[in-house]
């Protein structure tokens, strides 16, 4: 009888790790089938695909998920009423803790093994979610090495398969002629200012500030260039910049869509959100600066919600911060200039320290490989009919 693996992701990064685990598994095993719910990657596949949960459904914030709580409330359903009606042999989670574990505890009466896949930042904060962790979940697949230890401390069965990032990375297919194909001669800054709408709207024109400080400092005007993930932030970016050109003299924005890796490989320096573009900047090699603009009382919060000294990704790996981080509360943070200013500078110590940082963090790291560890996992599961060792 064929086995049956079903899928959850709610974001575009689970959905690109989500798809690279299938596509492993299906080269293991032809006999293997998928199904469940994630994004554009995922369904690629060719896996039975219930619903498009990322591209309906990507969503950051309380208020956000609460207005649209009627919406999980009915993929929720979909998911459910198929795991009851097919059985699933496993169930594999991928980030989106919010629906996520919802969905676990829903299925634990059934009896089938729940491997948690790209797993929940409770050690940064909602550390309150062990609980349900260690009732629900079968596994946990952690891809950075510290949070073994911490599952362990919980007696929750754990392996480190390494960051699914590294896999990306490494297979991905750069553009050699970048630079000549969109008319870069200088050096230039890289400009992430997320990939959700809240996110671009709070942080898109600190970065423009930034940059006309930058400006204000060289002999001729430094280019930009901002990596979009998305076409349907263009109007918006557009938007943003248009309001702010005249007020901050600044020069034409380049936008590139969909190159993030090359944009990132080829500029001088970067500014960037807080979240995984972070890592990836830092697996790239390219120094940066990370800024996350806040509500003032999220700022005064901050040491009560979060759980560990850093809410950069690097930082937070590294145990130190080797990358300059603001939760900013205005569109002009004075205090950001200084070390973004100190960064630039090609001969500068800090830019100099940055890198060998970056390096040693890459080191620590490992090599790619987390999606044929997860497959290697999964399909042991599957073997040993459920069974976790």
């Amino acid at each position: 009888m064929k086995k049956n693996i079903f899928f959850v992701s709610g974001d575009a990064s689970g959905d690109i790790y989500g798809a690279q685990v299938i596509q492993t598994l299906q080269q293991y095993d032809p006999n293997l089938t998928f199904s469940g719910m994630g994004g554009d990657k995922m369904q690629s596949t060719g896996m039975h695909f219930l619903y498009n949960l990322v591209r309906e459904f990507s969503v950051m914030g309380f208020l956000a998920i609460a207005l649209g709580m009627r919406k999980v409330l009915h993929f929720r359903k979909i998911a459910l009423d198929y795991i009851k009606k097919e059985r699933p042999d496993l169930i594999v989670l991928i980030d989106y803790p919010g629906f996520n574990l919802h969905l676990a505890s829903q299925v634990k009466k059934w009896d089938i093994p729940v491997v948690y896949y790209v797993t929940p930042q409770i050690w940064a904060w909602a550390p309150w979610r062990i609980k349900k962790i260690k009732k629900y979940i079968s596994k946990m697949l952690v891809i950075f090495p510290f949070e073994v230890s911490f599952y362990q401390k919980a007696n929750v069965p754990v392996s480190y398969v390494g960051h699914p990032l590294l896999d990306r990375i490494a297979t991905y297919q750069y553009n050699t002629n970048f630079k000549a194909e969109n008319n870069i001669i200088s050096p230039y800054l890289a400009l992430l200012p997320g990939s959700r709408h809240i996110e671009i709207i709070g942080n898109f024109p600190v970065m423009l500030w930034a940059w006309s400080q930058l400006n204000k400092q060289q002999k001729q005007p430094i280019p930009a260039i901002l990596a979009l993930s998305s076409e349907k932030y263009l109007p918006l970016i557009k938007k943003i910049y248009d309001k702010r050109k005249e007020k901050y003299n600044l020069p034409e924005l380049q936008i590139i869509q969909k190159q993030t890796y090359d944009v990132l490989k080829n500029s001088h320096f970067a500014l960037v959100t807080s979240g995984t573009a972070t890592l990836e900047t830092a697996i790239l090699q390219t120094p940066m600066l990370v800024i996350y603009r806040v509500k003032f009382y999220h700022r005064l919060l901050k040491n009560l919600i979060l759980q560990c000294k850093y809410f950069t990704l690097p930082n937070i790996i590294a145990d130190k911060e080797i990358i300059p981080e603001y939760l900013v509360t205005s569109e002009t943070p004075q205090e950001i200039i200084s070390p973004f200013l100190a960064l630039w500078n090609e001969d500068s110590p800090e830019r100099k320290q940055m890198k060998e940082n970056l390096q040693q963090l890459c080191q620590q790291l490992e090599k790619p490989g987390a999606s044929e560890k997860v497959a290697q996992e999964i399909y042991t599961i599957l073997q040993n009919n459920g069974k976790i060792q």
